[in-house]
């Protein structure tokens, strides 16, 4: 978490199967109760409701502000991440992202899905909190992971962002996914011979297990909190920018 003028700048990393904060990593799935359940951990109390986080995995939707699920994911990160801080309440920036194939579509939209209670109070693991949100900044998923890297950049660079669905596979099928993102990469133009290779995302892993390349010529960022950092990060250098 950054802070600017008081304002807890919090990243969100919206990941099918964990949702992450700077410091907290979370499973992404929503169960809703009608009644408090008699069980304990990552219980989230909204308007009434009783949601446990983390019982399942989220399913993969092409849009989501289809259903409540991200916006009650969205309340329970930021609740783990002021939690680390001993905060229940405050003045909150959001910063988050999209598929860079569906945010020009779906920027506006999501961000007035994350941001339609302006004021939100509930409770999460039996700590009331109290959120004020005053904006929401969104990026492109991937980039931000590295952005603080950027500085260590020379000649041409390809970030590659491989999300944990593609974990799960057995080892033969990942030697040969693995094989197939190499390939796929080459078609964009790498060259590992020219290029460095930066590669965010949780697939990482399969690259570094199962993947044949020289370690001097390629970076697996293996921070699973980057890309939650990166939009931090962005946002606290646009809002000082902005004064």
């Amino acid at each position: 978490m950054k802070e600017f003028n008081n304002i807890k700048i919090v990243g969100v990393d919206y990941g099918y199967g964990n949702i992450k904060t700077a410091g907290t990593v979370t499973k992404s799935g929503v169960t809703a109760y009608e009644t408090e359940p008699i069980f304990s951990g990552n219980i989230l109390e909204y308007e009434g409701g009783y949601y446990r986080i983390g019982e399942c995995q989220k399913e993969f939707v092409s849009d989501k502000v289809s259903d409540d699920d991200y916006y009650l994911l969205t309340l329970m990160s930021i609740a783990r991440e002021l939690n680390v801080y001993g905060i229940h309440e405050a003045d909150v920036h959001l910063a988050a992202g999209l598929p860079l194939t569906w945010i020009r579509r779906q920027r506006e939209e999501f961000r007035s899905y994350l941001l339609k209670n302006r004021e939100v109070t509930y409770r999460f693991n039996g700590k009331e909190y109290r959120i004020r949100l005053i904006g929401c900044s969104l990026y492109p998923q991937g980039y931000p992971a590295i952005v603080t890297r950027l500085k260590d950049f020379k000649g041409t660079n390809l970030l590659a962002d491989i999300g944990k669905p593609y974990l799960d596979c057995i080892t033969s099928a990942a030697r040969q996914y693995v094989a197939d993102i190499f390939s796929t990469l080459r078609k964009y133009e790498y060259n590992p011979d020219l290029m460095r290779l930066y590669i965010v995302g949780g697939g990482g892993c399969l690259i570094r297990h199962f993947g044949q390349y020289d370690e001097s010529r390629v970076t697996i960022v293996d921070d699973i909190c980057a890309t939650a950092k990166g939009y931090e990060y962005l946002a606290f250098s646009s809002l000082r920018r902005k004064g």
